[in-house]
């Protein structure tokens, strides 16, 4: 499709600059992040990331878990959309530490060993 300035022989600066902007790619942003809230009376609920880096998110959705849990009392079941399991509270653990890491971690935590 022309531009009526490209039919008459004229180049339009701002046209010319737009295609060029959008042509690299900005202001192209990645989808933000959205977890799924189960909270503890059956209510489920989708919270909306403002960042668009996991690990961002993550904390994110920790300080919103944490402020809801503070405010009911009641524990909440979270995840990402699109992950199959969920988390639990507020308790952020590194996803790269092994199996035996996370049950030391939770076995000291328990008897108040930390």
């Amino acid at each position: 499709m022309a531009t009526l300035a490209e039919f008459f022989g004229k180049t339009d600066v701002v046209e010319d600059c737009r295609k060029l902007v959008q042509s690299r790619g900005f202001g192209v942003r990645a989808p933000r992040i959205i977890a799924e809230l189960n909270l503890g009376d059956g209510n489920k609920r989708y919270f909306r990331c403002r960042s668009t880096n996991r690990s961002e998110a993550l904390q994110e959705v920790a300080m919103v878990v944490a402020a809801i849990k503070e405010k009911t009392g009641d524990p909440v079941l979270w995840r990402f959309t699109g992950e199959d399991f969920y988390r639990f509270d507020s308790t952020i653990e590194h996803e790269s530490s092994s199996f035996v890491a996370k049950t030391k971690h939770k076995f000291m935590e328990f008897f108040d060993l930390a």
